[in-house]
Protein backbone atom coordinates (compact mmCIF):
# COMPACT_ATOMS: atom_id res chain seq x y z
CA UNK A 1 0.00 0.00 0.00
CA UNK A 2 1.32 3.64 -1.14
CA UNK A 3 0.29 6.93 0.84
CA UNK A 4 1.24 9.74 -0.87
CA UNK A 5 1.71 12.74 1.57
CA UNK A 6 0.37 16.25 0.63
CA UNK A 7 4.33 16.94 0.48
CA UNK A 8 5.06 14.64 -2.14
CA UNK A 9 2.23 16.49 -4.27
CA UNK A 10 4.55 20.00 -4.35
CA UNK A 11 8.25 20.05 -3.69
CA UNK A 12 10.47 17.25 -3.18
CA UNK A 13 13.61 19.46 -2.29
CA UNK A 14 14.86 18.00 0.93
CA UNK A 15 17.35 14.95 0.71
CA UNK A 16 14.93 13.27 3.09
CA UNK A 17 12.03 13.71 0.69
CA UNK A 18 13.52 12.37 -2.13
CA UNK A 19 14.61 9.73 -0.10
CA UNK A 20 10.67 9.33 0.68
CA UNK A 21 9.64 10.09 -2.83
CA UNK A 22 11.94 6.86 -3.29
CA UNK A 23 10.28 4.36 -1.21
CA UNK A 24 7.09 5.31 -2.11
CA UNK A 25 7.15 4.67 -5.25
CA UNK A 26 8.80 1.17 -4.66
CA UNK A 27 5.94 0.09 -2.10
CA UNK A 28 3.42 1.85 -4.72
CA UNK A 29 4.94 -0.68 -7.47
CA UNK A 30 6.83 1.90 -9.75
CA UNK A 31 10.03 0.14 -10.45
CA UNK A 32 12.48 2.49 -10.50
CA UNK A 33 15.21 0.72 -12.61
CA UNK A 34 15.98 1.04 -16.55
CA UNK A 35 17.67 4.32 -17.71
CA UNK A 36 19.54 5.74 -14.42
CA UNK A 37 18.96 9.31 -13.26
CA UNK A 38 22.27 11.64 -14.15
CA UNK A 39 23.24 10.05 -17.26
CA UNK A 40 22.30 9.95 -20.70
CA UNK A 41 18.24 9.07 -21.79
CA UNK A 42 18.16 6.63 -24.16
CA UNK A 43 16.81 7.76 -27.24
CA UNK A 44 12.70 6.87 -28.44
CA UNK A 45 12.27 4.03 -30.44
CA UNK A 46 10.70 4.15 -32.98
CA UNK A 47 6.85 5.19 -32.30
CA UNK A 48 4.45 7.88 -34.74
CA UNK A 49 3.75 11.14 -33.87
CA UNK A 50 -0.35 11.01 -34.15
CA UNK A 51 -0.16 14.11 -36.34
CA UNK A 52 2.79 12.31 -38.86
CA UNK A 53 6.62 11.90 -37.98
CA UNK A 54 8.76 10.84 -35.47
CA UNK A 55 9.71 12.56 -32.59
CA UNK A 56 13.38 12.41 -31.41
CA UNK A 57 14.92 13.84 -28.28
CA UNK A 58 17.97 14.75 -30.04
CA UNK A 59 16.39 17.23 -31.95
CA UNK A 60 15.11 18.82 -28.40
CA UNK A 61 18.43 20.08 -27.46
CA UNK A 62 18.50 23.73 -26.72
CA UNK A 63 14.89 23.29 -25.37
CA UNK A 64 14.94 23.86 -21.42
CA UNK A 65 13.40 20.18 -20.35
CA UNK A 66 11.53 17.32 -22.49
CA UNK A 67 8.61 15.63 -20.46
CA UNK A 68 7.56 12.03 -21.38
CA UNK A 69 3.98 11.32 -19.92
CA UNK A 70 3.03 7.50 -19.98
CA UNK A 71 -0.81 6.71 -19.98
CA UNK A 72 -2.29 4.10 -21.27
CA UNK A 73 -6.65 4.81 -22.09
CA UNK A 74 -8.04 2.19 -19.55
CA UNK A 75 -6.43 3.79 -16.49
CA UNK A 76 -8.48 5.88 -14.06
CA UNK A 77 -5.47 7.13 -12.76
CA UNK A 78 -4.39 8.50 -16.79
CA UNK A 79 -7.96 9.98 -17.16
CA UNK A 80 -7.68 11.54 -13.52
CA UNK A 81 -4.37 13.31 -15.06
CA UNK A 82 -5.21 14.32 -18.34
CA UNK A 83 -6.46 17.96 -17.19
CA UNK A 84 -2.72 18.38 -14.55
CA UNK A 85 -1.08 17.54 -17.92
CA UNK A 86 -2.79 19.98 -20.70
CA UNK A 87 -1.99 22.25 -17.15
CA UNK A 88 1.50 21.74 -17.15
CA UNK A 89 2.25 22.29 -20.94
CA UNK A 90 0.53 25.31 -21.27
CA UNK A 91 2.59 26.83 -18.64
CA UNK A 92 6.01 26.02 -19.78
CA UNK A 93 4.95 26.33 -23.43
CA UNK A 94 7.96 27.58 -25.10
CA UNK A 95 10.46 26.12 -22.13
CA UNK A 96 10.18 22.40 -22.99
CA UNK A 97 8.26 19.64 -24.51
CA UNK A 98 5.44 18.01 -22.99
CA UNK A 99 5.31 14.25 -25.24
CA UNK A 100 2.14 12.35 -24.09
CA UNK A 101 3.03 8.51 -24.86
CA UNK A 102 -0.14 6.30 -25.25
CA UNK A 103 1.05 2.98 -24.72
CA UNK A 104 -1.41 2.00 -27.41
CA UNK A 105 -1.74 1.37 -31.00
CA UNK A 106 -2.19 5.29 -33.15
CA UNK A 107 -5.90 3.97 -34.07
CA UNK A 108 -7.26 3.49 -30.34
CA UNK A 109 -5.31 6.89 -29.31
CA UNK A 110 -7.31 8.58 -32.16
CA UNK A 111 -10.53 7.65 -30.50
CA UNK A 112 -9.65 9.61 -27.20
CA UNK A 113 -11.27 12.27 -26.93
CA UNK A 114 -9.46 13.98 -23.66
CA UNK A 115 -6.24 14.00 -25.78
CA UNK A 116 -7.69 15.79 -29.35
CA UNK A 117 -6.50 19.51 -29.36
CA UNK A 118 -3.25 19.26 -26.74
CA UNK A 119 -0.79 21.25 -27.32
CA UNK A 120 2.01 19.21 -26.65
CA UNK A 121 2.69 15.95 -28.85
CA UNK A 122 1.37 12.51 -29.05
CA UNK A 123 2.92 9.52 -29.57
CA UNK A 124 1.94 5.73 -30.06
CA UNK A 125 4.10 3.40 -27.90
CA UNK A 126 1.51 0.40 -28.26
CA UNK A 127 4.58 -2.25 -27.45
CA UNK A 128 5.67 -0.39 -24.39
CA UNK A 129 9.39 -0.08 -25.51
CA UNK A 130 9.85 3.34 -24.72
CA UNK A 131 8.19 2.69 -21.70
CA UNK A 132 10.05 -0.17 -20.34
CA UNK A 133 13.30 1.95 -21.02
CA UNK A 134 12.63 3.62 -17.99
CA UNK A 135 10.55 1.20 -16.11
CA UNK A 136 10.88 -2.38 -17.16
CA UNK A 137 9.75 -4.11 -14.46
CA UNK A 138 6.33 -3.56 -14.61
CA UNK A 139 5.75 0.11 -13.68
CA UNK A 140 2.53 1.37 -12.67
CA UNK A 141 0.69 3.94 -14.97
CA UNK A 142 0.68 7.21 -15.29
CA UNK A 143 4.31 7.68 -14.94
CA UNK A 144 6.77 10.47 -16.12
CA UNK A 145 10.50 11.29 -16.96
CA UNK A 146 11.95 14.77 -17.13
CA UNK A 147 15.31 14.85 -19.73
CA UNK A 148 17.49 18.54 -19.95
CA UNK A 149 18.46 20.30 -22.67
CA UNK A 150 21.65 17.77 -23.03
CA UNK A 151 19.99 14.97 -23.26
CA UNK A 152 20.44 13.81 -19.17
CA UNK A 153 17.55 11.95 -17.50
CA UNK A 154 16.65 14.29 -14.65
CA UNK A 155 14.07 12.63 -12.86
CA UNK A 156 11.38 9.37 -13.56
CA UNK A 157 8.60 8.87 -11.53
CA UNK A 158 4.81 9.01 -10.49
CA UNK A 159 2.37 11.91 -12.45
CA UNK A 160 1.62 12.90 -9.25
CA UNK A 161 5.16 14.26 -7.92
CA UNK A 162 5.67 16.27 -11.60
CA UNK A 163 4.58 19.29 -11.15
CA UNK A 164 7.05 19.63 -7.58
CA UNK A 165 9.65 18.63 -9.61
CA UNK A 166 9.05 20.75 -12.95
CA UNK A 167 9.17 24.11 -10.28
CA UNK A 168 12.09 23.07 -8.53
CA UNK A 169 13.58 22.66 -11.82
CA UNK A 170 12.48 25.88 -13.16
CA UNK A 171 13.88 27.78 -9.88
CA UNK A 172 16.87 26.22 -10.45
CA UNK A 173 16.74 24.69 -7.01
CA UNK A 174 16.57 21.03 -8.14
CA UNK A 175 19.06 18.45 -6.46
CA UNK A 176 20.71 16.39 -9.69
CA UNK A 177 22.77 14.70 -7.40
CA UNK A 178 20.49 13.57 -4.37
CA UNK A 179 17.71 12.65 -7.50
CA UNK A 180 20.37 10.43 -8.42
CA UNK A 181 21.96 9.29 -5.06
CA UNK A 182 18.06 8.33 -4.74
CA UNK A 183 17.71 6.30 -7.69
CA UNK A 184 20.49 4.15 -7.01
CA UNK A 185 19.24 3.51 -3.75
CA UNK A 186 15.72 2.44 -5.32
CA UNK A 187 17.17 0.45 -7.55
CA UNK A 188 19.07 -1.66 -4.86
CA UNK A 189 15.76 -2.03 -2.86
CA UNK A 190 13.83 -3.40 -6.04
CA UNK A 191 16.77 -6.10 -6.84
CA UNK A 192 16.85 -6.79 -3.13
CA UNK A 193 13.06 -7.46 -3.07
CA UNK A 194 12.76 -9.12 -6.84
CA UNK A 195 15.69 -11.62 -5.62
CA UNK A 196 13.49 -11.88 -2.02
CA UNK A 197 16.84 -11.08 -0.25
CA UNK A 198 15.05 -9.06 3.03
CA UNK A 199 18.47 -9.11 4.66
CA UNK A 200 19.89 -6.82 1.94
CA UNK A 201 16.84 -4.91 1.64
CA UNK A 202 16.88 -4.13 5.60
CA UNK A 203 20.38 -3.32 4.91
CA UNK A 204 20.24 -0.84 2.69
CA UNK A 205 16.99 0.66 4.48
CA UNK A 206 19.40 1.06 7.94
CA UNK A 207 22.25 2.55 6.36
CA UNK A 208 19.37 4.83 5.03
CA UNK A 209 18.05 5.68 8.01
CA UNK A 210 20.99 6.39 9.84
CA UNK A 211 21.78 9.37 6.78
CA UNK A 212 17.88 10.34 7.16
CA UNK A 213 17.13 8.92 11.32
CA UNK A 214 13.90 11.49 10.77
CA UNK A 215 11.75 10.35 8.04
CA UNK A 216 9.22 7.94 8.44
CA UNK A 217 8.71 6.80 5.24
CA UNK A 218 12.21 4.57 5.79
CA UNK A 219 11.04 3.49 9.20
CA UNK A 220 7.99 2.18 7.53
CA UNK A 221 9.74 0.22 5.05
CA UNK A 222 11.53 -1.41 7.92
CA UNK A 223 8.84 -2.45 9.30
CA UNK A 224 6.93 -3.81 6.14
CA UNK A 225 9.77 -5.84 5.86
CA UNK A 226 10.62 -7.02 9.25
CA UNK A 227 6.60 -8.11 9.59
CA UNK A 228 5.83 -9.51 6.06
CA UNK A 229 4.34 -12.87 5.62
CA UNK A 230 5.69 -15.65 7.37
CA UNK A 231 8.25 -12.80 9.48
CA UNK A 232 7.67 -11.23 12.71
CA UNK A 233 5.10 -8.45 13.04
CA UNK A 234 5.86 -7.48 16.66
CA UNK A 235 10.20 -6.95 15.37
CA UNK A 236 8.29 -4.27 12.81
CA UNK A 237 5.79 -2.82 15.51
CA UNK A 238 8.86 -2.31 17.62
CA UNK A 239 10.58 -0.08 14.53
CA UNK A 240 7.29 2.25 14.44
CA UNK A 241 6.96 2.54 17.87
CA UNK A 242 10.54 3.95 17.84
CA UNK A 243 9.75 5.90 15.14
CA UNK A 244 6.86 7.46 17.18
CA UNK A 245 8.71 8.83 19.76
CA UNK A 246 10.27 10.67 17.01
CA UNK A 247 7.39 11.94 14.36
CA UNK A 248 4.38 11.58 16.44
CA UNK A 249 2.89 13.67 14.08
CA UNK A 250 3.37 11.11 11.11
CA UNK A 251 -0.50 9.48 10.29
CA UNK A 252 1.18 7.36 7.69
CA UNK A 253 3.44 5.40 11.24
CA UNK A 254 0.54 4.83 12.95
CA UNK A 255 -1.40 3.54 9.51
CA UNK A 256 1.24 1.23 8.72
CA UNK A 257 1.18 -0.08 12.75
CA UNK A 258 -2.63 -1.23 11.82
CA UNK A 259 -2.19 -2.63 8.89
CA UNK A 260 0.47 -4.55 10.43
CA UNK A 261 -1.65 -5.95 13.39
CA UNK A 262 -4.34 -6.63 10.84
CA UNK A 263 -2.40 -9.30 9.02
CA UNK A 264 -0.97 -10.67 12.05
CA UNK A 265 -4.44 -11.51 13.09
CA UNK A 266 -4.55 -8.63 15.63
CA UNK A 267 -7.01 -6.03 13.75
CA UNK A 268 -9.99 -6.57 16.96
CA UNK A 269 -7.87 -5.96 19.78
CA UNK A 270 -6.63 -3.58 22.43
CA UNK A 271 -3.43 -2.85 20.20
CA UNK A 272 -5.49 -1.04 17.18
CA UNK A 273 -7.89 0.56 19.76
CA UNK A 274 -4.27 1.81 21.22
CA UNK A 275 -3.56 3.49 17.81
CA UNK A 276 -6.84 4.97 17.03
CA UNK A 277 -6.62 6.79 20.62
CA UNK A 278 -3.24 7.74 19.74
CA UNK A 279 -4.11 9.17 16.49
CA UNK A 280 -7.44 10.69 18.16
CA UNK A 281 -5.11 12.79 20.42
CA UNK A 282 -2.19 13.31 18.46
CA UNK A 283 -4.72 14.80 15.40
CA UNK A 284 -7.77 15.87 17.65
CA UNK A 285 -7.90 19.30 15.74
CA UNK A 286 -8.13 17.70 12.27
CA UNK A 287 -11.64 16.66 12.37
CA UNK A 288 -11.78 16.14 8.46
CA UNK A 289 -8.80 13.74 8.88
CA UNK A 290 -10.44 11.65 11.65
CA UNK A 291 -13.95 11.42 9.61
CA UNK A 292 -12.05 9.64 6.84
CA UNK A 293 -10.31 7.26 8.90
CA UNK A 294 -13.84 6.62 10.56
CA UNK A 295 -15.04 5.27 7.00
CA UNK A 296 -12.79 2.43 6.28
CA UNK A 297 -13.82 1.03 9.86
CA UNK A 298 -17.28 1.07 9.22
CA UNK A 299 -17.34 -0.70 6.43
CA UNK A 300 -16.87 -3.96 7.83
CA UNK A 301 -17.31 -3.16 11.43
CA UNK A 302 -16.73 -6.17 12.97
CA UNK A 303 -15.59 -6.46 16.92
CA UNK A 304 -15.88 -4.60 19.95
CA UNK A 305 -12.39 -3.05 19.49
CA UNK A 306 -13.28 -1.90 15.82
CA UNK A 307 -17.16 -0.41 16.58
CA UNK A 308 -14.96 1.43 19.98
CA UNK A 309 -12.49 2.47 17.71
CA UNK A 310 -14.63 4.27 15.09
CA UNK A 311 -16.28 5.77 17.93
CA UNK A 312 -13.51 7.26 19.51
CA UNK A 313 -12.45 8.93 15.70
CA UNK A 314 -16.05 10.16 14.84
CA UNK A 315 -16.67 11.36 18.29
CA UNK A 316 -13.40 13.31 18.21
CA UNK A 317 -14.04 15.41 14.46
CA UNK A 318 -17.52 15.49 16.05
CA UNK A 319 -16.46 17.84 19.04
CA UNK A 320 -13.77 20.07 17.15
CA UNK A 321 -15.89 21.44 14.18
CA UNK A 322 -14.93 24.97 14.30
CA UNK A 323 -14.08 26.28 10.75
CA UNK A 324 -15.43 23.57 9.30
CA UNK A 325 -18.22 24.13 5.84
CA UNK A 326 -21.35 22.91 6.45
CA UNK A 327 -20.91 20.38 4.07
CA UNK A 328 -18.38 18.69 6.22
CA UNK A 329 -20.06 19.39 9.25
CA UNK A 330 -22.73 17.15 8.12
CA UNK A 331 -20.32 14.44 7.16
CA UNK A 332 -18.90 14.38 10.02
CA UNK A 333 -22.26 14.14 11.83
CA UNK A 334 -23.89 11.29 9.37
CA UNK A 335 -20.45 9.46 10.31
CA UNK A 336 -21.06 9.67 14.01
CA UNK A 337 -24.91 8.64 13.56
CA UNK A 338 -23.72 5.60 11.82
CA UNK A 339 -21.42 4.56 14.84
CA UNK A 340 -24.11 5.01 17.18
CA UNK A 341 -26.50 3.11 15.13
CA UNK A 342 -23.99 0.03 14.41
CA UNK A 343 -23.80 0.58 18.45
CA UNK A 344 -27.21 -0.05 18.91
CA UNK A 345 -27.20 3.36 20.28
CA UNK A 346 -30.48 4.10 17.35
CA UNK A 347 -31.93 6.89 19.17
CA UNK A 348 -29.10 8.72 19.36
CA UNK A 349 -28.08 7.41 15.60
CA UNK A 350 -31.62 9.30 15.20
CA UNK A 351 -30.55 12.48 16.39
CA UNK A 352 -27.14 13.00 15.02
CA UNK A 353 -28.37 11.59 11.83
CA UNK A 354 -31.47 14.98 11.80
CA UNK A 355 -28.42 17.29 12.72
CA UNK A 356 -26.39 15.54 9.52
CA UNK A 357 -29.31 16.53 7.55
CA UNK A 358 -30.24 19.62 8.23
CA UNK A 359 -26.35 20.68 7.38
CA UNK A 360 -26.68 18.93 4.16
CA UNK A 361 -29.36 20.37 2.91
CA UNK A 362 -29.24 22.17 -0.92
CA UNK A 363 -26.09 19.32 -1.47
CA UNK A 364 -25.46 16.80 -2.96
CA UNK A 365 -25.59 14.73 -0.29
CA UNK A 366 -28.91 16.17 1.15
CA UNK A 367 -30.85 12.81 -0.48
CA UNK A 368 -29.16 10.29 0.70
CA UNK A 369 -28.53 11.50 4.45
CA UNK A 370 -32.34 12.05 4.29
CA UNK A 371 -32.80 8.53 3.17
CA UNK A 372 -30.64 7.47 6.13
CA UNK A 373 -32.25 9.18 8.96
CA UNK A 374 -35.96 7.43 7.34
CA UNK A 375 -33.71 4.08 8.01
CA UNK A 376 -32.84 4.77 11.32
CA UNK A 377 -36.49 5.83 12.07
CA UNK A 378 -37.76 2.97 10.14
CA UNK A 379 -35.33 0.88 12.39
CA UNK A 380 -36.90 1.90 15.82
CA UNK A 381 -40.54 1.55 14.42
CA UNK A 382 -40.01 -1.89 13.55
CA UNK A 383 -38.00 -2.66 16.25
CA UNK A 384 -41.17 -1.32 18.61
CA UNK A 385 -43.44 -3.80 16.78
CA UNK A 386 -41.50 -6.52 17.20
CA UNK A 387 -41.09 -5.95 20.93
CA UNK A 388 -45.30 -5.95 20.62
CA UNK A 389 -45.48 -9.22 18.68
CA UNK A 390 -42.85 -10.83 21.48
CA UNK A 391 -45.28 -9.88 24.35
CA UNK A 392 -48.54 -10.88 22.48
CA UNK A 393 -49.49 -14.44 23.87
CA UNK A 394 -49.09 -17.42 21.60
CA UNK A 395 -51.80 -19.05 20.14
CA UNK A 396 -52.28 -22.73 20.62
Amino acid sequence: MSIFPASLRGSVRSGAAKVMLGLLLLSGGLTLQGAVIGEPAPELVSGPMLKGGKLRLADQRGKKFTVLHFWKTRCPACVKAVPMIRELAVKYAGQGEFAAVGCEFPGILRQEESWKNYPGTVISDPMQENFRQYFPQNGTFPADVIISSGGTLLWKGPTIALAGVLEEIRSGKYDLKSAAEVDRFNTGMTKALADKDTQGALKLLRERRKLFPEDPALAEGEARILAGPGKAPDAGLKVLDAALTKAPKSIRLYLAKVQILQSSGRGDSREVLDVYRAIAREFSRQSVLLAKLTGPLLKNPRGSFVLLSAYILAHQAYRNRSGLTALECGRIAANLARVYYYLGMTDRAVLMQAEAVERLKNSPAARAATAELAFYRGSIAAAAEVRKLEAAPVKK
